[in-house]
């Protein structure tokens, strides 16, 4: 099975445990820069991986992104991704410096938000089908989005045609800052999400 399989019904449960994860991280990112924040998942959609960069700017632009393994109840991948300039604005926001450079300190933050956010989705998918979840430690990068996704593939070692696209808006204060996180699991996984679903759900 992959993604494609996923029916509406499937789908409506990622954008609950989205607009649960985002209302958790929001919460977790204002305590952390002390700014009142908003997180909106503004569309959550199957697209095939060739898709992807189109819908988040094209091939050739340059990303900020924080990438983690996922094992556990469910077995696969996260990536949170913002384009460069998106992505040190989100710095400049939560470090709270009046001008963004891309240093140590400034991935350590942009590392540690992105733990946020991809914590708090997770744990909204654990609790709701009752499984167990661990995420790696998180490796940042910084390249064009298709040389990163095709990166991503090949370390991943198996045929993947889809992953889940959740893109969301990050409001901080008045400021409003939009990219996208990826999840993507191994074909045994899917099958597992697939069962846990409709245990869970009855459909």
């Amino acid at each position: 099975m992959d993604l494609d399989n996923i029916s509406d019904k499937d789908l409506d449960i990622f954008k609950e445990i989205g607009s649960i994860g985002s209302g958790n991280a929001a919460t977790a990112l204002s305590n952390m820069i002390n700014k009142k924040v908003t997180i909106t998942p503004v569309k959550t959609v199957i697209l095939p991986i060739e898709d992807v960069p189109e819908e988040l700017g094209g091939s050739e632009i340059i990303v900020f992104a924080v990438y983690l393994k996922i094992t556990g109840g469910l077995n696969g991948d996260a990536i949170f991704l913002y384009p460069e300039e998106i992505g040190m604005k989100l710095i400049k926001e939560i470090t709270n410096k009046g001008h963004a450079v891309l240093n140590e300190e400034a991935i350590s933050a942009y590392k540690e938000m992105s733990n946020i956010f991809t914590g708090s989705y997770l744990n909204a998918l654990s609790s709701l089908l009752n499984i167990v979840i661990i995420p790696s430690v998180p490796y940042f990068a910084r390249d064009m989005l298709g040389a990163l996704i095709d990166a991503i593939l090949a370390e991943i070692g198996a045929k993947v045609e889809s992953i889940l696209l959740i893109k969301t808006d990050i409001m901080i204060e008045d400021k409003v800052i939009g990219g996208g996180y990826m999840m993507i699991f191994d074909p045994d996984s899917l099958n597992k999400l697939k069962q846990l679903i409709m245990e869970k759900y009855g459909f």
